[in-house]
């Protein structure tokens, strides 16, 4: 009898543990935004372009932002180019993408996705899953971001390339 006492008791107190646990790394304040977009399982065309749309801000703060990628075995190159467009429109202005308060960007993120050997980088069994950052922006209470992401490769369509993702953090 004592046997099963101590048994539910350590069982629970592992089960309480982890749910703490569980709760402190759900729980992150500082993530803003973090959504990610499947591609195609036929392959990720040059012109399909993968948007975000990230709401108003409730406070001005300093966003750390990353582009998250998840790979499967099948992409074929190491390296991995994508051209991020995004306009911060303030809070004060219409949504017009040619209002002139908007801020647009334009960068080229250049991932790299495996080693010279071929070896992937990144996290993950079935899927690999690499972060890059991208920037730091400086957004206002109350701005809006558009996000537009595409590669700049010369194959056409590329394989093995799962989902992208867009991830903003307070600093």
């Amino acid at each position: 009898m004592r046997h099963r006492i101590r048994l539910r008791n350590n069982l629970s107190t592992i089960l309480l543990t982890v749910a703490v646990a569980l709760t402190l790394v759900g729980c992150n304040r500082a993530t803003v935004y973090h959504q990610y977009e499947h591609v195609s399982s036929e392959g990720w065309d040059r012109t399909d372009t993968l948007r975000f749309h990230i709401a108003p801000a409730k406070a001005a703060a300093i966003l750390h932002e990353e582009v998250e990628l998840r790979t499967n075995g099948h992409y074929p190159f190491t390296d991995l180019c994508l051209i991020v467009e995004q306009t911060i429109y303030p809070s004060h202005t219409d949504m017009s993408p040619y209002s002139s308060q908007n801020t647009r960007r334009i960068d080229t993120l250049t991932c790299s996705i495996a080693d010279k050997n071929g070896i992937a980088k990144g996290k993950g069994l079935n899927y690999i899953q690499n972060h890059y950052h991208l920037t730091d922006l400086n957004v206002s209470e109350g701005d809006s971001i558009d996000v537009a992401i595409y590669h700049h490769m010369r194959k056409e369509v590329l394989s093995g390339i799962v989902d992208l993702g867009i991830k903003l953090q307070k600093q």
